[in-house]
């Protein structure tokens, strides 16, 4: 997992937030600042470098203590030199840091989708839209001493990236796609500085789009060859159960399920005719924990036209095929470190 370090580093200016009681230097190379140590390329919709993180915030306590807070959730800006507003300088004893991100220089700042009340309590909302969604990226580091050369900060991501790839293997088939989504997600969770719990309940109204109409992608006929869908979502790692019926056998049911959708439309390049209008077909994804830190690349051939999302017939709970006379069939999956090239599974869909 690529992991971005920051050095603790001195600049500064005046003092700020010291009682009575502290003893702590006050001279102009001791205030405490950040500035990055890498500068690797950026990929969107996530955060790959230091020169990529817009600010940070910033907890600090007296090593072993987590009352009072030296540094208390301090906004540190960047992205070349992180210094805050008010100035904090090391004191006579050790410190504990705690600092998080889910600002990018290139992708925006998505910080209003963290709620923290405290060092380890981190409540994360993805957006609805996949290109606001927030990277949240966190590092620790503890009983750290006044030195000169500075303290690294690793940050790493403590959210899963999920990418989508498709093939078309109907050789009198093209498809023109339009969006994707994921759907049935847990819309929040909470992150206490290692583990993930307190998760959001999953329903059938919790959607997070990529939506690309504008500059939709054509997908050709190819016996093996897979396209990447435009964009990248950023989930609360979370347990994946995928979708096998709807929640009823009435019209318009909902299905009960985790799925990826895709909206498509169809064209037969024999006759020149629309074979399916616009639609969203949706694709079961397999049972999985999504897991901080990886990337999961499914890939699903749109040949095989997908179920629909709502109950059609209304005469049995199973899903309804898009083009007719399918057994249920899962996205195929392949899990890599989320700094890595995805490799992936062809699907036999």
């Amino acid at each position: 997992m690529k992991k971005n370090l920051l050095f603790l580093a001195a600049a500064a200016v005046a003092l700020a937030s010291c009682s009575s009681d502290e003893t702590t230097e006050v001279n102009e190379s001791n205030a405490i600042s950040f500035r990055p140590l890498v500068n690797n390329v950026t990929r969107a919709a996530d955060i790959s470098a230091a020169s990529d993180i817009a600010d940070i915030n910033v907890y600090a306590f007296k090593t072993g203590e987590t009352t009072p807070a030296y540094i208390d959730n301090v906004l540190f800006d960047g992205p070349t030199t992180y210094t805050s507003v008010a100035k904090y300088y090391w004191p006579s004893y050790n410190l504990d840091f705690y600092a998080w991100s889910a600002n990018s220089e290139s992708n925006g700042d998505a910080s209003s989708q963290v709620s923290t009340s405290a060092y380890n309590s981190y409540v994360v909302t993805p957006s609805a839209s996949a290109a606001a969604q927030a990277d949240f990226i966190y590092a620790t580091s503890t009983n750290v001493a006044k030195v000169a050369t500075g303290v690294p900060l690793a940050f790493s991501h403590k959210e899963s990236r999920i990418l989508v790839k498709v093939k078309n293997t109907a050789a009198n088939l093209q498809f023109e796609v339009t969006g994707w989504k994921l759907g049935f997600m847990a819309p929040n969770g909470t992150f206490n500085g290692s583990t993930w719990g307190s998760l959001g309940t999953a329903t059938a109204s919790t959607i997070y789009t990529s939506d690309f109409t504008s500059s939709a992608q054509t997908i050709n006929y190819h016996a093996s060859n897979t396209t990447a869908l435009t964009g990248s979502q950023i989930m609360i790692p979370q347990a994946i159960t995928g979708v096998t019926e709807y929640a009823s056998s009435s019209a318009d049911a909902a299905v009960n399920g985790s799925f990826i959708g895709i909206e498509f439309k169809a064209t037969n390049t024999s006759t020149s005719t629309v074979q399916q209008t616009k639609v969203w077909g949706i694709w079961p994804i397999p049972d999985v924990t999504w897991v901080a830190g990886k990337q999961y690349t499914y890939v699903i051939d749109l040949a095989d036209g997908g179920y629909f999302e709502k109950n059609q017939t209304s005469t049995d709970e199973k899903l309804d095929a898009i083009f007719g006379g399918q057994l249920i069939k899962f996205a195929t999956l392949t899990i890599t470190d989320w700094d890595t090239t995805p490799g992936e599974i062809a699907a036999d869909m």
